[in-house]
Parts: C-alpha cells; structure tokens; sequence
C-alpha cells in the first residue's frame, strides 16, 4: 500500500514540473530552465524513490527457506518482512516532503490575484518557506528536502493546519 502510495506521489509531483502538464507554469519551477535543472532533479530522486519501494515490498515470503530439519516450512520472514516495510514507510516520508516542497515552489509562481489560497494552505506554506527558500537557480536539495521531512514527521505541519482548521480527524 505505501508503495502504491508512493507512485501516487511521485506521479503528483511529476505533474508539477512536466510543463506539458503544468498548466503553463516553468518547466521544472524555476525562472530560468534552460540554465537551471530545478525540480526535475527532485522528481529523479522521487521516481529513484519509488523504484526502491517497488522492489523492498516484493514478499519475502516468497523466498521461504525450510529451517528446523525441514520441519517448518514456510517460514514467514516476518522480522525481515517487517524491516523492509520500515524502509518503504521511510521512503514515503521523503516523497511527501519532496511533494510538498514541490507544492509550495509552484505556489511561488501563482500569479496575485489569479487564485486565493485558503488560510490552512496560506499557513503551511509560511511554514515551509519560514524553512526552505524559494529556489531561485539550483541548489542542493537535500537539507531542504530534509528540513520538510523534519516538519512532516514532527507533526508540525498538522499542528499548523489544525490552529487554524480545529482538529483533523483521520
């Protein structure tokens, strides 16, 4: 399911930067294409992300092994089972930070007036740029790709948007 998920994911962002899907924003957010990669650096590493949570949610179960003089088979792998799903739940992390990040750099390009963003996404967004700049030219995207996954995982950003829309239920 996370990988599934994942894809989703990765598929949104691709949305984002592919100017053939964008709805006439830049080519990979940012001013200047042709002389900055941008976000299709981004979007490598989500899609890089996938493949891997594509490949660890393969069932390890598959790969039973007798054990016990052949008295127990199959053998589940559970403790195996469980670390890789630890590593795809992982993976999401980043792809939802690297999509928000995404999300919010398009933002930077929505002209005034043309759309208004409700309360709850206007302060997401000053909570994410109160972290993470603009991209204005090609950076290195780790620490901010990591500084959003600090403000997802933390709940920060849930805690942002329910001071404005009460509790969330999920």
């Amino acid at each position: 399911a996370a990988a599934i998920a994942g894809n989703l994911v990765e598929r949104g962002t691709d949305r984002m930067v592919n100017r053939n899907l964008n709805d006439g924003l830049p080519a990979f957010l940012v001013s200047n294409p042709g002389l900055n990669s941008g976000f299709m650096i981004t979007q490598y590493t989500s899609a890089g992300l996938v493949a891997e949570m594509k490949v660890l949610s393969h069932p390890v179960s598959v790969d039973s092994i007798p054990t016990s003089a052949n008295q127990e088979d199959p053998v589940s792998f559970g403790f195996y089972a469980s670390r890789k799903a630890c590593e795809v739940a992982k993976k999401l992390e980043y792809l939802n930070a690297i999509e928000l990040m995404t999300q919010v750099q398009a933002m930077d390009f929505m002209e005034e007036g043309e759309l208004k963003h409700s309360p709850v996404i206007q302060a997401v967004y000053d909570l994410v740029r109160a972290k993470v700049p603009t991209v204005e030219k090609d950076r290195h995207f780790y620490p901010d790709i990591m500084d959003i996954n600090e403000l997802l995982v933390s709940g920060k950003v849930i805690d942002c948007a329910e001071e404005i829309s009460g509790k969330l239920k999920f």
